[in-house]
């Protein structure tokens, strides 16, 4: 969803949308923040992917009929028209980079093996492969496949940016998920995301 909300828009003059990651294992405990948001935040409509508790919005105040449910299929829906398409292996550490990557080059990203992943959604785009996936057929033209490096280095050309995100990527099995928001931070900030699992600053380097 980073290349949706990280569309320009009214936040910011970049953010178009705030974004909320819902863990149901930490249900109830997590309901409460994320209504206080919503009534701080006062939006005049909540798109929701997934099964989201209605009683969230009833704890915000917010009326259920100014919340609208997604589905996967329809996430496409959010650009009128697109040339290019960032296709990614389906590997949770390459699509954390990919994400904000997708964001900086206003595309849509599609992960291989996901509903997404059919050659119609890639039929006359310019397709840029990152990890092990091939170029799809129908497509126009084909860039890759980028290694995690190779991505990192664009993005730095690209947004001519100095910051880095590091980021741990074997969080997702754990409660806190905090690496989901990354990407996030990555797109709003243009900081380019690193992954490491090393404690070491000169390992790191």
């Amino acid at each position: 969803l980073v290349p949706i909300v990280a569309k320009k828009g009214t936040f910011g003059g970049r953010l178009r949308y705030a974004i909320i990651v819902y863990h149901p294992e930490r249900s109830p405990s997590l309901q409460r923040p994320i209504a206080k948001f919503i009534r701080d935040f006062e939006p005049s409509k909540i798109y929701t992917f997934g099964e989201i508790p209605t009683s969230i919005f009833e704890e915000a105040g917010f009326s259920l009929d100014n919340v609208e449910a997604k589905t996967v299929s329809e996430y496409l829906d959010n650009w009128s028209s697109y040339s290019t398409v960032i296709y990614v292996e389906n590997n949770y550490a390459l699509a954390l980079l990919a994400s904000p990557y997708a964001a900086l080059r206003e595309a849509p990203l599609i992960v291989a093996g996901s509903p997404l992943d059919t050659s119609g959604r890639m039929e006359g785009k310019n397709v840029v492969r990152i990890g092990t996936v091939g170029c799809p057929s129908g497509a126009i033209s084909c860039e890759g496949p980028l290694s995690a490096n190779e991505v990192s280095r664009d993005y730095v050309t690209r947004s001519d940016t100095n910051r880095v995100i590091l980021v741990n990527s074997n969080d997702l099995d754990q409660s806190t998920k905090v690496s989901l928001a990354a990407p996030i931070l990555a797109a709003e900030r243009r900081e380019v995301i690193v992954n490491t699992t090393s404690t070491d600053h000169l390992a790191i380097d």
